[in-house]
């Protein structure tokens, strides 16, 4: 690819992103396509920016394919891109009703539900796996607040006696 045609105007634009702009991907790419008006090849913005040329190709063309936005809109990721959280949905519409019931009913020994318990029964009922993660982020999106174990249990010190304000055996 070329040297990216800019006008003034569009180069004023950008340079006005990456003062006022507070995402910095959007600074990046700003000062990337600047460097490519400019006249510096690929490879020395990818080094200097450190990334593939790859992507640099790809900023370039996007920008150029999407003449039509305005600068900012051209310069921001497309909607919609990434992975649908389908899962995470589907997670917190059964968590809705797991959590109210009691572990016991479940066959557990226990009273309260741990994340890991909650993966293994929302695999059987979506058959599907999941990470704990996406248990933990459909927690905090439905606004329930827990505890983590701790990994090891306290123990005593010996000099807790002295801590409390007791006295040290003799």
């Amino acid at each position: 690819m070329g040297k990216l045609k800019l006008s003034g105007h569009g180069k004023r634009q950008l340079r006005e992103v990456m003062q006022r702009s507070p995402d910095g991907k959007l600074v990046r790419r700003a000062q990337m396509l600047l460097w490519l008006a400019d006249g510096i090849g690929n490879k020395e913005v990818a080094d200097r920016m450190q990334v593939s040329r790859q992507s640099v190709y790809e900023l370039a063309w996007r920008f150029e394919q999407r003449c039509e936005l305005l600068i900012l809109e051209r310069l921001k990721d497309e909607v919609g891109r990434g992975r649908p959280a389908y899962l995470r949905k589907a997670v917190k519409d059964k968590l809705q009703g797991m959590i109210t019931t009691n572990p016991e009913t479940f066959g557990y020994r226990t009273t309260c539900w741990t994340v890991p318990m909650m993966k293994t029964q929302l695999g059987f009922a979506l058959k599907e796996d999941m990470s704990v993660d996406t248990i933990r982020r459909a927690l905090k999106e439905m606004r329930f607040s827990y505890k983590r174990p701790r990994f090891v249990l306290s123990r005593q010190s010996p000099t807790w006696r002295n801590a409390k304000g007791g006295f040290a055996e003799a």
